[in-house]
């Protein structure tokens, strides 16, 4: 695998819509809240990526400053999804990831983000056995049908 820097850009976007959302996390059995935190919360974000990239390629790089940007881009919850799995594919290199506060972090919003998704509140939570799945291609459909009692199939060919 290899590693990289993310830009600052990201790191504010994702700390802005965890922010703008009222995000909070468990870290070290204390409730952590984004809102009134967020330079804390992009520094740590930013260090962690750094200890990442360093451990990976044997380097001892201090991490460049962030200033966090109230204006920051404000996304669509899919991308802000997309861009945290990336920042934490990019930050889990070093030893002490899986317990880090970043960690915490990054899996609480993705979490959070995904039940704030179109869709999500009104998408099935289970599927008895008894129902279908979802769109069924025809095989499906006729067989259904047919244990229902609402289709007859007729064999029409060649009769000998």
């Amino acid at each position: 695998m290899s590693a990289f820097i993310v830009s600052n850009t990201q790191i504010n976007a994702i700390v802005r819509a965890a922010s703008r959302m009222g995000l909070s996390y468990q870290y070290a059995g204390m409730t952590r809240r984004v809102a009134g935190m967020e330079q804390e919360m992009a520094e740590m974000l930013l260090c962690a990526n750094y200890d990442s990239v360093n451990a990976r390629y044997k380097e001892d790089n201090l991490p460049r400053e962030i200033v966090y940007q109230i204006d920051a881009p404000l996304l669509p919850m899919i991308a802000i999804i997309k861009l945290t799995n990336s920042l934490a594919y990019q930050s889990c290199e070093f030893p002490e990831w899986e317990a880090s506060e970043s960690k915490a972090f990054t899996d609480a919003l993705v979490s959070w983000a995904v039940n704030k998704l179109d869709g999500y509140d009104t998408a099935p939570w289970t599927i008895e056995d008894d129902e279908p799945a979802g769109p069924v291609g025809l095989v499906e459909t006729m067989n259904a049908m047919k244990k229902a009692c609402r289709l007859i199939v007729v064999n029409v060919g060649d009769s000998k």
